[in-house]
């Protein structure tokens, strides 16, 4: 399957992105500096309709030798802030079969 891009990189890397995506299966996020130190946060729909941050929930694993990768074990809704800042981003997922 091939990677769908969420964010996608800007001519003015100081634009904030937001969007969302749903899943079916688990998925691997790839992205330009991606990682848990940068700004792209990910977040998870809870089942009070909120979103919550989904980087401190159990299934969601930074792929060390892999810093641009992220897995993620449970399918489900999802969003991606890119706030305002100079570091451009562009981030997609694979759903894995």
């Amino acid at each position: 399957m091939a990677i769908v891009t969420v964010i996608s990189a800007t001519k003015n890397a100081v634009s904030g992105a937001t969007t969302q995506f749903t899943t079916t299966s688990p998925f691997v996020l790839y992205g330009d500096d991606l990682g848990w130190d940068t700004p792209v946060r990910l977040l998870r729909l809870g089942p009070s309709g909120g979103y919550r941050d989904a980087t401190n929930e159990k299934g969601v694993i930074e792929v060390k030798d892999y810093p641009n990768m992220v897995y993620i074990d449970t399918p489900g809704t999802f969003q991606l802030i890119k706030p305002l800042t100079p570091i451009a981003a562009s981030v997609g997922y694979e759903e894995l079969p």
